[in-house]
């Protein structure tokens, strides 16, 4: 009985994430009066498999449409997408299965849910944020102009302005006055 109880409370705890989903995806689409053309999006095209803006919107107004509680909902957007005639050419999409459209529509609403969530912020927030210079991450080797050194920029700079410059006995490059 306990594993029964438990597999209904995951059930459960499935279907609420379902609705919270479904309803954050209407939320999003419901921000715009003409979805198909200004919905815009901000992800990552993983594996060589390329979706244009306009497939990826295609795909959440339909799931929005749909619903996500509803039954073989990506096998009728695969039959929508063979019937809408913008797509009549585009045999990248026409060709993709349900399953792949089903891990497509997972991707897009995984990211709009990041993005729901990150932006949380006030508009008080969102101005300080733009005002200061973001921190890059990762182990990139580029860093950002305002974190290197004003050494590093002069030893780094292009042979034209290497000419104006001259060392001194520190070894140091200074720039030389006109």
């Amino acid at each position: 009985t306990e594993r029964l109880s438990h597999r209904v409370a995951e059930a459960e705890a499935k279907a609420v994430k379902l609705r919270e989903q479904n309803k954050m995806l209407k939320a999003k689409i419901a921000q715009y009066q003409y979805p198909m053309q200004e919905l815009q999006l901000a992800c990552s095209q993983a594996k060589g498999k390329v979706y244009s803006e306009e497939e990826e919107r295609y795909l959440l107004c339909r799931l929005t449409g749909f619903g996500l509680e509803s039954d073989e909902v990506f096998e009728k957007i695969k039959r929508d997408i063979c019937e809408f005639p913008v797509f009549r050419f585009d045999w990248f999409l026409k060709s993709r299965t349900q399953q792949e459209i089903g891990r497509r529509c997972t991707t897009l609403i995984a990211m709009i849910s990041k993005d729901s969530t990150g932006a949380g912020g006030t508009a008080d927030d969102d101005e300080e944020d733009a005002s200061a210079p973001a921190p890059q991450k990762g182990k990139g080797k580029k860093r950002a102009i305002e974190t290197s050194r004003p050494s590093t920029l002069a030893s780094s700079a292009a042979p034209a302005i290497s000419a104006a410059t001259s060392s001194t006995a520190g070894g140091e490059r200074v720039a030389r006055r006109r």
